[in-house]
């Protein structure tokens, strides 16, 4: 169920730059250093429901959105969000210090989004994560940084 996984952590001198460390798979649309923009206190007229934090990377010399993580209240270390323009969700991972963040993948899944991101904050999707993590070290296919 969960096809890559990336692990990031926060640059040494902006707040906002975080850099991968970690490869397991492959998530197309990520790039080595991304941008992660924390919305939390920002004010949006909007009735719609906003993110709290975006992910941006530089394609091209331009700094384009990439995603938009979704924080519940009851656990603002996990979120969820997608990829723009496509069907794949993402779930996400802050470590409890706030300087790593790990990505995960679920392709074609975005429709299930609020499924599977209740049974990641219940620790159900942890054994699918750790097959991610043993199939893709089988086949040489993570990359540490």
């Amino acid at each position: 169920m969960v096809d890559a996984i990336l692990a990031y952590d926060e640059g040494p001198t902006k707040k906002t730059r975080w850099n991968l460390t970690v490869a397991v798979g492959e998530i197309p649309t990520f790039k080595p250093v991304i941008y992660v923009s924390d919305f939390s206190e920002s004010v949006h007229a909007s009735r719609s429901r906003q993110s709290n934090i975006g992910i941006s990377a530089s394609f091209n010399g331009r700094r384009r959105a990439i995603s938009s993580i979704f924080l519940p209240m009851a656990n603002p270390r996990l979120g969820h969000g997608d990829i723009r323009g496509t069907n794949d969700l993402l779930l996400f991972r802050f470590t409890e210090s706030g300087e790593a963040l790990e990505v995960y993948l679920l392709e074609g899944r975005k429709g299930l989004a609020d499924i599977l991101f209740s049974r990641f904050l219940d620790g159900q999707l942890d054994e699918e994560i750790e097959e991610c993590g043993e199939a893709n070290s089988q086949v040489n296919n993570v990359f540490q940084i």
